[in-house]
């Protein structure tokens, strides 16, 4: 998850900033690589006995999922790849997920765009944004898969709006803050399976006041011009948030 969600992010940060992209991602694959010797020449049979025992402990897990995860845990990348890889694509896109994520990544480029400096920055995002479905490769659930390109999007547009000078706003502004006030607001009501079906079961009422700080943000900055600091407007002595 570190190397397909947070890592793009951080190296979209590096790229905007004028670093070195490759020397910033060296140490993150050497870790990942130190880790995958270790697992490769840790022997899987303590490591499954231990699961196993802290598994049965739990009542009230399914038995299958009790007397199979311990397995799951403890194979290796490449036995991951062979068990998920056929029928991955297959398997992602008949998952209710993606029309559910569509939405807000939908508004997460929208607002990402006017930062972008280039047609290449633009591909560099849509591939930080795209890149953890990767993991469909080498997991099951898909469904909880398709909500990493949510998190790799909000990283991305956090990283482009901070690094780069937004344009002025586009025609039909008002418009489109609504509708992304809109996209919030279904995002509250459904929910996405993403673990052996499970999904969040807080009732509707207590999921939007667990959200109405975010609600109340969102409907803030709909009605106004934000600035991230250090922009011109923050620098010039007008507020940043207008």
């Amino acid at each position: 998850m570190a190397l397909l969600v947070a890592l793009p992010a951080f190296l979209l940060a590096v790229r905007g900033d004028g670093g070195d992209v490759r020397r910033a991602a060296a140490p993150s694959l050497a870790v990942f690589a130190l880790v995958a010797v270790a697992q490769a020449l840790q022997p899987p049979g303590a490591l499954q006995g231990a699961a196993a025992a802290r598994l049965a402990a739990q009542p009230g897990l399914d038995p299958v999922i009790a007397a199979s995860l311990p397995g799951w845990l403890t194979d290796s990348f490449l036995e991951n790849l062979r068990q998920c890889a056929g029928g991955a694509w297959e398997r992602a896109l008949w998952a209710v997920a993606p029309a559910l994520v569509a939405p807000a990544l939908l508004a997460l480029l929208w607002r990402a765009r006017p930062a972008w400096r280039s047609r290449g920055m633009a591909a560099v995002f849509l591939a930080a944004c795209a890149l953890p479905q990767a993991a469909q490769l080498f997991a099951w659930d898909a469904p909880r898969i398709w909500t990493w390109s949510l998190l790799a999007g909000l990283l991305g547009t956090w990283v482009v709006t901070a690094t780069a000078r937004p344009a002025a706003d586009r025609p039909f502004a008002w418009p489109v803050r609504l509708a992304l006030v809109a996209v919030l607001l279904v995002d509250l009501w459904p929910t996405i399976p993403l673990m052996d079906s499970q999904a969040d079961r807080l009732p509707p009422a207590v999921r939007l006041l667990l959200h109405l700080p975010v609600l109340a943000g969102a409907v803030a900055l709909a009605g106004g011009r934000w600035r991230p600091a250090g922009t011109a407007g923050a620098m010039d002595g007008r507020p940043e948030f207008e």
